[in-house]
């Protein structure tokens, strides 16, 4: 399990899934990520941009234990964590924060960062680091929320910002290929990394499941009457990798588990 803080440190930490058993979880290493004064403070959940304070943003790749590093900086840091050495520096080519990382999980090689200004670059690691740069995509007007490289070598990028826009940019072509509208005020998003379906969060105590072509499939919402269940303002969500069960976190310090697969 790796954790970011605000002050620019990663830590490494095992035993974080005991399974019923009395161990604690254990640190294994950590270290700075980023120079000081390159983290924003993080303490602002909501911003006028829409895309949050985000402080540290981080994007780890199995296959060669990668960690990538972003924040309140000029430089995207590359890690091997395995190692626990730097690899580079890419020069990001951007003026305001990062605000989502992600790379592509079958190289490695592509990576793809949004920015509080509602910009959007694919990086390639394999080029110089002063040119690693590929393309920046402008389609969204607030801050950018979430970015997800999907298809094969990372041939699809998904992004979604607080206005609630969502695209699906193919980056062969440099176009957009599906562009639809979620809920205004989006706060978070989180896509299936299997399965062609995205979820998003918003201040307004609402969660809506999307198709990858946009249709909505299903609403999450705080109802008030009795029995219904306590919704807070959602501030994260995370899908597991191989199953249809989708976790959200909220404002209030709740997590909250939900599944289209029935109890056992």
């Amino acid at each position: 399990l790796v954790t970011g803080s605000e002050d620019g440190t990663v830590r490494l930490w095992s035993n974080y899934n005991s399974g019923g058993s009395n161990r604690e979880p254990q640190l294994v290493t950590a270290w700075q990520a980023l120079p000081e004064g390159s983290v924003s403070s993080g303490r602002s959940t909501f911003s006028s941009t829409g895309g949050g304070d985000k402080g540290l943003v981080m994007a780890w790749h199995q296959k060669s234990q990668m960690l990538a590093v972003a924040g309140d900086s000029r430089i995207i840091r590359l890690w091997d964590a395995e190692r626990e050495l730097r690899v580079c520096d890419l020069s990001s080519g951007a003026d305001y924060a990062a605000t989502c990382l992600d790379c592509d999980q079958s190289a490695g090689s592509l990576l793809a960062a949004g920015y509080a200004d509602g910009a959007v670059r694919l990086y390639d690691r394999r080029l110089p680091p002063n040119e690693a740069k590929v393309y920046t995509y402008r389609e969204h007007v607030q801050g950018v929320t979430y970015v997800n490289l999907r298809g094969d070598s990372g041939s699809l990028l998904l992004s979604g910002s607080g206005a609630g826009d969502v695209r699906v940019i193919d980056t062969r072509k440099h176009s957009t290929a599906i562009s639809c509208q979620t809920s205004q005020g989006m706060t978070s998003m989180a896509a299936h990394r299997l399965a062609d379906i995205f979820a998003s969060g918003s201040m307004h105590q609402y969660i809506g499941v999307y198709s990858l072509n946009g249709t909505a499939l299903n609403v999450i919402k705080y109802h008030e009457w009795f029995m219904s269940s306590h919704f807070a303002p959602v501030t994260c969500l995370a899908f597991h990798p191989l199953r249809s069960h989708m976790a959200a976190g909220s404002l209030d310090s709740s997590v909250t588990v939900y599944s289209v697969e029935p109890k056992r």
